[in-house]
């Protein structure tokens, strides 16, 4: 069995006919839910629970907006009962006690797309459920975050409610209140390579750190009022990371990401390092021949000869002076540049012998 009493810890007293769930759970899925009403005390209590070491138990309440949990409760043979004091608070439009220690943004590029995760913990010091006022049909807004004008794919990692999310324009926003207590929020979504991203945003809430990590190579921030702290390496990956520190309610963050030109181009260059390795040398010579005649890009008038009277090194010669002049016009990037060409050289080097012996 397990019973309890559901509490009001803002104003000490309990809580008379209200839904009370109780939930079982094993090590990877829900097993059940039983649903009762609080007694005119706030008194609550589920029977015939089964006895199983292998599952957990929790008692849920919904209570002006915010949604409240006991610890996971386990019963035995030698245990076969617990009892419970289950809190719930009141709800406020004050944010007064609500603030975020650390918000993390990290901006990582993914080829044809930019995917940003932010990492965000949440706290409530005060007595009180913070829910905030929202436009009707929304009852309330507790936690609220505006994101990039594009954004999609949005996923949710920890923290919030999928059921309780939508969006106020830009912002993303939880019809939950903000409830005592810490927690985690994180999550991330994908953004179109646009020439320039905004992740300009309000402070909805105290911050007392704020951390913009942009992977290295992708483009130049823009971020007034935020400290450069130089390079940071987190699982292999280089950073570039921008930092704010004390910011108020209401401050207006300006972050701009200019992506560096070339970057789309990526993408390209590694087509080029594929069809060189997969297609063959001989569809390879076609392509390139056939990109110097239409572009002009041979200092001599190309060779009109059949495939197999042309040198295969030739092909990979010619994509090696191809990406030298993308670097010298700034469409890719030193390091990437490097990487391509030791992958063609390389080849190069294994059609060098089987020229010779021709």
């Amino acid at each position: 069995m397990i019973e309890g009493v559901l509490r009001n810890y803002t104003t000490g007293e309990t809580v008379p006919h209200r839904s009370v769930i109780l939930q079982k759970v094993g090590e990877t899925e829900e097993l059940g839910a039983w649903q009762t009403m609080t007694d005119g005390r706030g008194r609550f209590r589920f029977e015939g629970v089964e006895i199983d070491t292998l599952v957990f138990y929790y008692v849920f309440a919904d209570y002006e907006g915010g949604s409240y949990s006991s610890a996971p409760l386990e019963l035995a043979a030698t245990a076969p009962r617990a009892t419970i004091e289950l809190a719930v608070y009141s709800s406020s439009p004050d944010p007064e006690g609500v603030t975020i220690p650390v918000h993390h943004i990290i901006i990582d590029d993914a080829g044809e797309a930019v995917v940003v995760s932010e990492y965000i913990q949440l706290m409530n010091v005060s007595e009180t459920s913070y829910m905030g006022e929202a436009d009707a049909p929304l009852e309330g807004i507790g936690f609220r975050q505006r994101l990039p004008s594009g954004h999609h794919g949005l996923e949710v990692m920890d923290g919030l409610m999928e059921c309780c999310l939508g969006f106020e324009g830009d912002d993303l926003v939880e019809t939950m209140a903000i409830t005592p207590g810490y927690r985690d929020v994180a999550f991330r979504y994908r953004l179109g390579k646009s020439s320039t991203l905004d992740f300009s945003r309000p402070v909805i809430f105290p911050t007392r750190a704020f951390h913009v990590m942009v992977e290295e190579g992708v483009g130049e921030v823009a971020a007034p009022g935020l400290e450069m702290r130089g390079a940071s390496t987190v699982r292999g990956v280089s950073y570039t990371t921008y930092v704010g520190a004390d910011l108020e309610a209401g401050h207006e963050i300006g972050v701009r990401l200019t992506l560096t030109r070339g970057r789309p181009v990526r993408a390209l260059v590694w087509i080029i390092v594929g069809l060189a390795v997969v297609v063959g040398p001989a569809v390879m010579i076609r392509l390139t021949r056939g990109r110097r005649e239409r572009t002009g890009g041979s200092e001599t008038p190309p060779r009109r000869h059949p495939v197999g009277e042309e040198s295969v090194g030739e092909a990979y010669r010619y994509l090696i002076s191809v990406l030298d002049e993308a670097l010298g016009d700034g469409m890719i990037e030193p390091k990437a540049h490097r990487r391509v060409r030791a992958e063609l050289e390389a080849k190069l080097d294994e059609l060098l012998p089987e020229e010779e012996d021709r």
